[in-house]
């Protein structure tokens, strides 16, 4: 008979945040953040018997509350004269909040036309509304903030005349379609188109988001995406192996980029991402399996005439720099990955030697490009041990052992853009012991 899932979900949260705000090591102020908001989502699902059916369906119903507030202070302190920003005391504060109603409507359905075809699609209708505001203010204690302040780069973050509030709704169709064919008992074709979507809304931070805007609105994404690929097994099922090639066109894609101290999100006019994808796994016998992937992509922003702009970029009349052609940053042109393991029995136990090796292109790690965080290409090498038995494993491991220097993120710095930057970076070569006992 049909079957009927409910799923329901509640959470609440608090988070604070304290930091450096110059990043020099002369203190000038600290950064103060509070987020708190809370989250209810329901969804309902039911389902249609497969066992032995030509045709199987899916239909149900999704919705989610989700409130947010957001308070940031900047305050300075005893050394902020030095810099000429402000005085001890000065304190520019921000306050925000984003609420969200989403309700959706979907359903999937499958048929099998043959044993050895299978079509399948997908349909959902989305309607979300969003609620945002924000309030900017400054103060010393319980007096205005200094005319330094006042009259400052500061002014600009807090300034009151970007207070307010607005709202934004959105109703959305998006829908997949799935071709499979066995074209023999260890091989399948398979084909797929869909149309996604990503809900735009506020960006909930202090001050003008862009230059020429005030850019507290982003814009909903969507994606058209099409995909032909072949799964297959071999060598009596030792051998398991995929490949695929890909292509989508994003309109309106939604991008970030980190201003001074500002992470917010605007609109590209379109981006594309392109590539082939191959992947294989061998059972050399029964104690030695090898596996290597590879990844071939070709990502950029097709259209992006309002990008933003480094340190070495030249602006335009509107203070935004031209993107269009640029890779998206975070993406290497290519990345293989290979690995291997070979266990050794024992009377009382095995013994499982493990080595992944990542391997990467160039990319940039900067949401705005700067040429100068371009991360080189990378090795590495991942090393495990590991001696198991019915009631325990012990692993010996290094990570990292090629000791490469990969940045996962970077940006501008602060207070001086040009000269300096800041970087989340992998771990260098890590190594160390875990244990685990089953009770």
């Amino acid at each position: 008979g049909w079957v009927v899932n409910s799923v329901s979900s509640y959470n609440e949260y608090e988070s604070f945040d304290f930091q450096d705000i110059d990043q020099l090591t002369m203190p000038i102020g600290v950064f103060n953040e509070g987020q708190e908001g809370d989250a209810f989502s329901q969804e309902i699902r039911i389902s249609s018997p497969s066992e032995g059916q030509s045709v199987d369906w899916i239909f149900g119903a999704f919705y989610l509350k989700d409130e947010l507030e957001r308070t940031v202070q900047f305050a300075l302190g005893p050394n902020a004269p030095i810099l000429e920003v402000g005085i001890d005391g000065d304190t520019g504060q921000f306050f925000g909040g984003l609420d969200t109603e989403s309700i959706s409507v979907f359903g999937q359905s499958t048929w099998r036309p043959a044993t050895d075809w299978e079509l399948a699609v997908g349909l959902r209708w989305i309607r979300e509304e969003k609620d945002g505001f924000k309030i900017n203010s400054s103060f010393n204690g319980a007096m205005p903030a200094s005319p330094v302040f006042l009259g400052g780069g500061f002014a600009a973050i807090f300034d009151p005349a970007d207070n307010g509030t607005d709202k934004r709704s959105t109703n959305e169709v998006t829908y997949s379609l799935n071709v499979n064919y066995q074209l023999s008992e260890n091989l399948m074709l398979y084909g797929l188109h869909s149309r996604g979507f990503k809900s735009g809304g506020f960006n909930i931070v202090w001050g003008p988001v862009g230059p020429g805007e005030d850019g507290f609105e982003f814009e909903d994404e969507t994606v058209s995406a099409f995909e032909i690929g072949i799964k297959g097994s071999a060598l009596e099922g030792r051998m398991q192996f995929s490949a695929d090639a890909y292509h989508q066109t994003h309109k309106d894609y939604q991008t970030a980029a980190f201003i001074g101290t500002i992470f917010s999100l605007s609109n590209a006019e379109e981006a594309s991402t392109q590539g082939v994808e191959v992947d294989a796994q061998l059972a050399l016998t029964d104690s030695w399996r090898v596996s290597a992937s590879a990844a071939f992509t070709d990502a950029k922003y097709e259209d992006f005439v309002n990008g933003p702009c480094n340190a070495l970029s030249i602006p335009d009349a509107n203070g935004f720099c031209d993107q269009s052609g640029d890779r998206l940053p975070f993406v290497a042109d290519w990345n293989v990955n290979l690995g291997t393991e070979y266990v050794i029995p024992f009377s009382s136990g095995s013994l499982a030697l493990r080595a992944d090796l990542a391997m990467s292109g160039d990319y940039n790690p900067d949401l705005v490009l700067a040429p100068y965080f371009e991360q080189d290409g990378y090795e590495r090498l991942n090393l495990r041990a590991t001696w198991s038995t019915e009631a325990y494993d012990l692993t010996a491991f290094v990570n990292n052992a090629t000791d490469a220097e990969i940045v996962d993120w970077a940006g501008a710095a602060n207070v001086v853009p040009g000269a300096s930057g800041q970087f989340i970076i992998q771990s260098a070569t890590t190594y160390g012991l875990t244990a685990r006992y089953r009770f």
